[in-house]
């Protein structure tokens, strides 16, 4: 994923968006995103060293069978390479230094 996929800055529009549903950063030019990436898909979002996120529009389904939006939400992320169409949410403190791969759903759990 991180090795060929191209990544860019995030764009004023989206900045402004991610901003609007309670997303910070000290240094937003460290956080840099894939075409796809949705910034209505994060919520509550603390990002901090280099961060890479993929494209996030898609809906996973969980091993339970219940679909999911796919996003981020009540997380902070510090030098992480997000894949696309990730949920993760409810990270009670952070996920640091992780290659997390596409598909993939992480909730509720704390470090």
């Amino acid at each position: 994923m991180d090795s060929h996929e191209n990544y860019r800055n995030i764009s004023p529009e989206e900045l402004s968006v991610l901003k609007m549903n309670g997303c910070f950063s000290d240094e937003w030019e460290r956080v840099k995103v894939q075409d796809g990436f949705d910034p209505s898909r994060c919520r509550n979002a603390r990002f901090s060293g280099d961060v890479k996120l993929g494209a996030m529009n898609g809906i996973i389904t969980d091993k339970s069978g219940v679909p999911v939006k796919c996003g981020l939400s009540d997380v902070h992320l510090h030098n992480c390479v997000v894949g696309s169409d990730v949920v993760i949410q409810n990270i009670g403190d952070y996920i640091a230094n992780y290659y997390i791969e596409d598909n993939v759903i992480i909730r509720n759990c704390d470090r």
